[in-house]
């Protein structure tokens, strides 16, 4: 639409291959990982459309190497609240914050504050351990606190 960069990648597991579509964003950021035989961890929106087969509208992509399940010092269920501060460099981490978020439906108040501006907001979830997980991965660990 805009011109921009964009690639159609195919990303295959043990079962099955499965289109991603990469745009300039993620290409500039992550696009040196995109590469045949690389392992990789992908997130994205599925896109699914009668004319065509699912597809993944890519998000990030990380090296599955070094990636390890982050450690949630707070038992979830003893926890009165999230805190999450989404770092100002990162302004596409608020972007895909409330989608993850809304995964996990639940009445544990969170309050997220975007540092480049200070805007506070809030909302609920369920945060269990993999959620917990997906935070510290997309925010990183120290923006991510259970009180």
């Amino acid at each position: 639409r805009n011109n921009s960069l964009m690639a159609y990648v195919t990303l295959e597991d043990a079962t099955a291959p499965l289109e991603l579509l990469a745009f300039s964003n993620v290409l500039k950021r992550e696009g040196s990982l995109l590469q045949v035989g690389q392992v990789v961890v992908v997130t994205g929106k599925l896109s699914t459309r009668e004319d065509k087969d699912p597809q993944i509208l890519v998000d990030s992509v990380l090296p599955l190497a070094g990636i390890t399940a982050p450690k949630v010092v707070v038992k979830p269920k003893t926890a009165k609240r999230l805190c999450l501060r989404v770092p100002a460099h990162d302004a596409e981490a608020g972007e895909r914050l409330f989608p993850m978020l809304s995964f996990f439906p639940g009445n544990l108040p969170v309050v997220v504050v975007m540092e480049a501006t200070g805007k506070r907001l809030g909302g609920t979830c369920h945060p269990d351990e993999r959620l917990i997980a997906r935070l510290q991965l997309l925010l990183g660990r120290e923006n991510v606190v259970l009180q």
